[in-house]
């Protein structure tokens, strides 16, 4: 109000002298104006500055989506995702676990089993420890893990490791009767390559047996 006040009491001069208010009105804009485009100016590089850090933020993402889905089109990335959402971790039911438990609950105490799972595997591991979990608390059952080969086309996604396919020692016999009794399907195998194509040292006695846990079969 003050503002207003000063003006309407000024404005009988500036009606007597508008030319001269004018001139200095102009004077005042064209003093202020590098100012106002120094202003101006600031603005809009730190809006030039935010919108780069974003684009180069989205372009790093991008990047390490790429390498993660190993895809190089938007399309590719879709199929990709697709197949992963697809994809869905195993697990045991209740009564598969039961199963398990009370097949060796009362083992002889010299009874050994590994399960190795395939660690290129995205849910191996994972349900390696689920079936692990599944025997006797006090059961010989340890777990380790192996590489190389290539697995997307196996039939079973249990294999059972013996010195003899032929004539499986009787753990084996007995561990693949569980496994198929509680609806895992299995198989006899006389070993699993390594990544140098060797194969890994299997059980040559009859209280030790192999179980490997491969990918999911599509």
């Amino acid at each position: 109000m003050g503002l207003l006040n000063h003006f309407t009491t000024e404005w009988p001069l500036v009606k007597a002298a508008p030319w001269p208010f004018a001139e200095a009105l102009l004077a005042a804009l064209v003093a202020l104006t590098p100012f106002l485009w120094w202003v101006l100016s600031y603005l809009k590089s730190n809006q030039l500055a935010n919108k780069d850090a974003q684009i180069s933020l989205l372009q790093t993402q991008l990047n390490e989506y790429r390498e993660k889905l190993k895809v190089g089109s938007p399309d590719e990335a879709l199929k990709k995702l697709a197949q992963l959402e697809k994809r869905t971790a195993r697990n045991l039911t209740d009564e598969q676990q039961r199963t398990i438990q009370s097949a060796f609950e009362d083992a002889e105490p010299s009874l050994r089993i590994t399960i190795l799972y395939y660690r290129e595997c995205f849910d191996c591991a994972d349900y390696a420890r689920r079936i692990r979990s599944a025997f006797p608390k006090d059961a010989d059952v340890s777990l380790a893990d192996f590489s190389g080969g290539d697995y997307g086309n196996n039939k079973h996604e249990l294999l059972i490791g013996v010195s003899d396919a032929t004539k499986p020692p009787p753990l084996a016999r007995k561990l693949a009767a569980t496994l198929s009794k509680a609806q895992l399907p299995n198989s006899f195998v006389r070993g699993i390559p390594s990544p140098r194509g060797s194969r890994p040292v299997l059980a040559r006695t009859d209280d030790t047996v192999q179980l490997f846990v491969l990918p999911k079969v599509n």
